[in-house]
């Protein structure tokens, strides 16, 4: 009987860890395309890195880094002036590199900003990088990079201690 209670008892520690593990995850799905220059059809799209057609704005401002509370929430939006957009599109720096790559879903002019969406791209200081891509025609135009500063959620940890009868005196 006392082995039972004992058995029942790592078991339920067991599926408690498992499931403590499971919600410490991060809850992100985050879709990503790579594009250096998109190629379509053997063909090279050039990006214009002409700053002033397309400009990233937070609470209505253009700045160069946004804070981004633990579990918050922050809207980034593009600003295009002197053409016509086709597409927008939002794109994230690959940590480490120059490549960035197209954030899957999000081509609206707006793009809500969580840890979701960052937590993955961070780098060593909890930074990502941020662009918005605007197709007007046959030219891409993007907007500079702002910078989204994240710290990492931080998790309750749990230690389970599993108690027999016996042991308590």
């Amino acid at each position: 009987m006392r082995k039972l209670v004992e058995l029942r008892t790592r078991i339920f520690a067991f599926i408690l860890a498992l499931i403590m593990l499971f919600l410490s995850l991060p809850s992100y799905a985050l879709s990503l395309s790579l594009t250096d220059n998109e190629v379509t059809e053997n063909k090279t799209e050039e990006v214009t890195e002409d700053y002033s057609k397309v400009s990233v704005l937070h609470d209505g401002a253009k700045k160069s880094f946004v804070n981004l509370a633990e579990d918050g929430k922050e809207t980034l939006a593009a600003f295009v002036t002197g053409i016509k957009p086709s597409e927008i599109s939002w794109q994230i720096l690959i940590p480490g590199g120059n490549k960035w790559v197209n954030i899957n879903g999000c081509n609206s002019e707006t793009l809500p900003v969580s840890y979701a969406v960052v937590g993955s791209m961070l780098d060593a200081d909890n930074n990502a990088f941020i662009r918005s891509s605007v197709k007007s025609g046959n030219d891409t135009y993007v907007s500079e990079p702002v910078g989204i500063s994240a710290d990492a959620p931080h998790f309750l940890q749990v230690t389970l201690i599993a108690l027999s009868r016996n042991s308590i005196s």
